[in-house]
C-alpha cells in the first residue's frame, strides 16, 4: 500500500517532465515530496527513504544534520538518476 506514494511521485514527475537536465530535478522534487508525504501520512514514520542510502559514509551522515533525511533523499535521487541524462 505504501508503494502508492512512489507511484504518485513518479506520476507527478511525469507531469513536471521537461527536456534536458531539468527532468532529473523534476523527478527528485516529486519523489522527495511523495516520500515526505509517506513519512508523515498514515504511519508517521519515515522508513525506507531514498536518503538512507547516503548515511553509511560518515561525511554524508553528517550532512543529514544540515539537510535532514529529505535533503539527502533529494541529493540521492539527483546523483543516482544523473547518468540517465546522457542520451
Amino acid at each position: 500500500m505504501l508503494a502508492i506514494y512512489t507511484a504518485v511521485g513518479v506520476a507527478l514527475a511525469r507531469v513536471l517532465w521537461t527536456r534536458g537536465a531539468l527532468r532529473i530535478l523534476a523527478l527528485a522534487v516529486a519523489l522527495t515530496a511523495s516520500n515526505g508525504l509517506r513519512g508523515h501520512l498514515l504511519t508517521g514514520f519515515p522508513w525506507n527513504a531514498f536518503g538512507y542510502a547516503l548515511t553509511a559514509p560518515l561525511a554524508l551522515a553528517q550532512a543529514a544534520s544540515l539537510f535532514g533525511i529529505w535533503g539527502l533523499t533529494f541529493i540521492a535521487i539527483v546523483v543516482f538518476a544523473s547518468p540517465s541524462d546522457t542520451w
